[in-house]
């Protein structure tokens, strides 16, 4: 047994509201996603395909037969929680991520900021509404709970940086204890999406937000949660043994792929103002970060194309020299993994995809081979694959090129669908000219539209 391991929840899927939406490009010539907001519950498993979590159709198809819902709108899913401490099954924080990870967390009184060794005051300027460096701070929150499915094995966890869910789940956790005299592990409860009017800027906006649930009485409540702490009694269960276990775990830092994710879903304007890894928080800020502890593999395209080999990310010691001092002998260095190739037709297909938008190779390439790799293709594979491909070109006639109006440029396109997804059809010609500084979006330039873009991101994801 490793003693200095401490095992985290596994986590097995996701609870979404939300997701990525069209891919736009900053002005450094990156790319990042704008968000979208749904208004029921998306379950996914952790796999992702096309840089997208896969749906997991099959148990929300289950969810939806048990609860009478339709498996394309569940608004009700049914839970049971894994601690009698609010906290642990749903720790909150104010926390900042960029595309450097999180750099700062803090409980609403003191924060722990990244390179700084002792706390500093939170909230701090970076909460501000108004605040445009690329390291704006949130609410954030985690709830962890088990589905009530056929089997059991980890649990889903849904995030979330909108203030008015993190009040609502909290509000009514400690609602729901007040009747369960403090137990809440073990207890079937419902996460409930509901929607909510709220003020912003003086207008009317609807939001959907996540709270906790038991769907009976009271006194059924109280009599499910008796009967619960008598089977731990009987099982000798001692739940501050469990919890205390839990919070060593909640101490660990979040894995770098973990943090990645959360950047990009819901700090998206973060990644747009940091287009530059100003500071020390860019891209090679993060390689640095993780350096300390892991060694980095090749951040695997969502493109189809093949990741390059593992490299190890260690420096090796420079020889020992009367120049530079060194009189340490340097370790050996560990034999060099060996690069495995592609065969010619897997190379040759490898090529041809290339003819393709980068989005669309890893979903073509699974659709003519069954594989996401092509280190997996056998030759034989990588001709057939390569002969439909060529078929499937050759059937296409090819379309004039199209003159491409400045209202469809990719970003301007972009931030009109954003705004007619968030606005009403009255107010986006006033909401345009206060991001834009234009009424119409004919006379948005590419520019304008990513600045525009950024600003609507921030204020989106911050759910009012």
């Amino acid at each position: 047994m490793i003693k200095n391991l401490v095992p985290r929840l596994a986590e097995v899927g996701k609870i979404k509201i939300g997701g990525k939406g069209k891919e736009c490009q900053k002005k450094d010539g990156g790319t990042f996603r704008m968000p979208v907001k749904l208004d029921h519950f998306i379950i996914t498993t952790t796999q992702k395909v096309d840089d997208e979590f896969v749906p997991d159709t099959t148990l929300m198809e289950r969810i939806a037969k048990t609860t009478g819902q339709s498996a394309s709108h569940l608004t009700r899913l049914p839970v049971r929680l894994l601690y009698d401490d609010p906290t642990l099954n749903f720790p909150t924080s104010y926390a900042a991520y960029t595309v450097a990870g999180c750099i700062c967390r803090g409980d609403g009184e003191t924060a722990q900021r990244t390179g700084i060794a002792t706390p500093v005051a939170c909230p701090c300027e970076r909460r501000k509404p108004d605040y445009k460096g690329s390291d704006k701070c949130k609410a954030t929150g985690i709830l962890s709970v088990v589905l009530d499915t056929e089997k059991i094995g980890g649990v889903w966890k849904f995030r979330t940086t909108s203030i008015n869910s993190i009040v609502n789940i909290m509000s009514s956790l400690d609602f729901l204890r007040s009747f369960t005299h403090g137990t809440l592990a073990g207890v079937p409860f419902d996460l409930v999406l509901s929607s909510k009017t709220v003020q912003v800027e003086g207008k009317q906006a609807t939001v959907y937000v996540c709270h906790l649930e038991f769907n009976g009485s009271a006194q059924k409540l109280a009599e499910l949660a008796y009967e619960e702490v008598q089977r731990r009694q009987i099982a000798r269960l001692r739940m501050e043994d469990v919890e205390a276990a839990a919070r060593a775990a909640l101490a660990i830092p979040e894995l770098p792929d973990i943090e990645r994710e959360i950047t990009e879903e819901f700090y998206p304007e973060n990644i747009v103002a940091d287009e530059h890894g100003n500071n020390g928080k860019g891209v090679n800020g993060l390689k640095s970060k993780v350096a300390r502890t892991y060694t980095i593999p090749p951040t695997p395209p969502a493109t189809g194309d093949e990741p390059p080999v593992d490299t190890p990310v260690d420096t090796p010691t420079p020889p020992a020299t009367p120049e530079n001092g060194n009189t340490k002998v340097a370790d050996p260095e560990p034999p060099k993994k060996p690069t495995k190739q592609l065969g010619p037709n897997a190379n040759d297909l490898f090529a041809a995809m290339k003819s393709l938008p980068q989005t669309e190779r890893r979903t073509r390439l699974i659709e003519l081979t069954g594989k996401a790799s092509y280190f997996d293709l056998t030759e034989d594979e990588a001709a057939l694959a390569l002969n439909k491909l060529q078929s499937s070109s050759a059937q296409q006639p090819a379309d004039p090129e199209p003159v491409t109006p400045s209202h469809a440029l990719p970003n301007v396109q972009a931030l009109k669908d954003a705004m007619e997804s968030v606005f009403e059809a009255d107010q986006i010609s006033d909401e345009l000219f206060k991001l834009a500084g234009v009424r119409s979006f004919e006379d948005v330039t590419d520019d304008a539209a990513v600045s525009a873009l950024s600003s609507l991101a921030s204020s989106v994801m911050t759910e009012y």
